[in-house]
């Protein structure tokens, strides 16, 4: 077997570094090195054109049958590590989770000591990989499985209580192994690692020195949705829908007033995509409005959805990847770093409310996702949506100077109207009661209108200054 010069990435804040491993060996495959004097896991980034002089080891092993990152999305790692100024390292973690990148202890002879809290996902992984190749028709038993054992967990956690002077030599155990795994483990895990009987953490969770937390799992939740109905598009959607779907690169640009059916437009565009065999990338701002996507999500696509955010436990992340991995989920919806999934054949990807200041990292690296979106959908050779009711200045200006394709929903579906809205002068209000009131007459007469019919009514107040409320001077009631 011939050795050649190897740019090996390391979830490390290092460039990459070079190794020798066997020729020909695919980029994008997890290998397994040494680091000094422990063991770690990289990607392999190719061929070294230049490798050092000094004497070069060998990789230990190579971990995967196939590629875990797309080529098409380590294109847009390199170019966005070259755009923002940061490593590709740095970009490592918003792709796969830290389970999948494990930095080992290892002894003076180099042999693995622990995986500590990675370790339950790893074998995860390990067997999936393996079962897989042997037998592809295997894969929804496996991925039901991997689901099963990513997500729906008990999670130990120390209180920080003080250790009291007597513990038995089972509670000590129990003890030291969350210290040194940093203070949590899964449940099973830890009765692994430590040896002891679940009775043992019952006694230590009375005495108020661990924790035991249930992690919900979300993905069956979901599942438990009701149906989603069968919507008819109206012209203007029909429109936007015929325009989007050519398949073909191209930024649009989506403007739709409030209610008008944006979302329903990305559904059937979504459809389309996933009959042809391609797959869905879908970011939103907010976890909060993932959690109400994934409802019509997981109905109209049952089975299908993965999820990437900060909200979710390490067991549910590395699930989700895992489906990804393995073809067993073709649309991914998720906030800023689901940007760089690894999701292969993508033939749509989606950006809504892409106004939102949130898709903009203020944290290293400082990626812009609405960015990175466009330019992953040019790799991909796919069109990307960009919808809001207010688009963002630098959208507005790129569709008025031709890159962008203005696309508009200007009705409600059914004929539903938009709210009123009327502007009060106060100054004018001020000269027909003549005095300073806090409510405008007009105001006040929506308000008691409002309350007769049994209705509720929402104030929303600016905050002027310093002060947080306001105060009646002449009775001293707090409003």
């Amino acid at each position: 077997m011939t050795l050649v010069p190897t740019r090996i990435q390391l979830n490390r804040p290092l460039p990459p570094l070079t190794y020798l491993a066997p020729e020909g060996l695919p980029e994008g495959v997890r290998v397994q090195v040494k680091l000094r004097n422990s063991l770690a896991v990289g990607l392999a980034m190719g061929l070294d054109p230049a490798p050092p002089v000094a004497k070069l080891r060998p990789i230990e092993s190579v971990l995967d049958p196939f590629p875990l990152l797309p080529e098409k999305l380590r294109e847009l790692q390199s170019f966005a590590a070259r755009y923002y100024g940061c490593l590709e390292a740095h970009l490592l973690p918003l792709s796969l989770p830290s389970s999948m990148l494990p930095n080992w202890e290892a002894d003076e002879d180099g042999q693995r000591l622990s995986f500590h809290r990675d370790r339950g996902a790893w074998e995860v992984l390990a067997d999936l990989g393996e079962a897989w190749h042997r037998d592809p028709a295997i894969l929804p038993t496996l991925l039901h499985r991997s689901a099963r054992r990513g997500s729906g967990f008990t999670e130990v956690r120390l209180t920080g209580a003080p250790h009291p002077p007597r513990v038995t030599p089972s509670q000590a155990k129990v003890l030291v192994t969350l210290e040194d795994a940093g203070g949590a483990l899964m449940e099973p895990e830890l009765l692994a690692s430590a040896g002891v009987g679940a009775s043992v953490l019952g006694t230590l969770e009375k005495r108020g020195l661990i924790q035991r937390l249930k992690r919900v799992d979300l993905l069956g939740q979901r599942r438990e949705a009701g149906l989603d109905r069968t919507v008819t598009l109206t012209a203007e959607q029909q429109v936007v829908l015929d325009a989007v779907a050519t398949g073909a690169f191209g930024v649009h640009l989506l403007q739709g007033v409030t209610g008008s059916g944006k979302t329903e437009v990305y559904l059937a565009l979504a459809e389309r995509v996933l009959a042809a065999g391609r797959r869905v990338l879908w970011l939103v701002p907010e976890i909060g409005l993932t959690a109400r996507l994934l409802d019509r999500l997981e109905a109209r696509f049952p089975g299908r959805v993965a999820v990437g955010h900060a909200g979710l436990n390490a067991g549910e992340r590395h699930g989700d990847v895992v489906r990804l991995l393995f073809n067993g989920a073709d649309l991914f919806v998720g906030v800023r770093n689901a940007v760089l999934a690894p999701l292969r054949d993508i033939g749509l990807v989606v950006v809504d409310e892409e106004h939102e200041g949130s898709y903009k990292s203020e944290e290293h690296p400082r990626i812009h996702a609405r960015d990175l979106a466009i330019k992953r959908a040019q790799l991909e050779g796919c069109p990307i949506v960009l919808g809001s009711a207010t688009p963002s200045l630098e959208s507005w200006q790129a569709a008025q100077g031709g890159r962008y394709k203005l696309l508009r929903l200007r009705e409600r579906p059914a004929g539903i109207s938009l709210p009123s809205v009327e502007i009060v002068d106060l100054r004018e209000a001020f000269r027909q009661v003549r005095r300073k009131v806090i409510l405008a007459p007009t105001l006040m007469e929506a308000i008691t209108g409002t309350l007769a019919k049994r209705e509720q009514v929402l104030l929303l107040l600016n905050r002027r200054g310093y002060e947080n409320f306001w105060m009646c001077r002449a009775c001293g009631r707090t409003l």
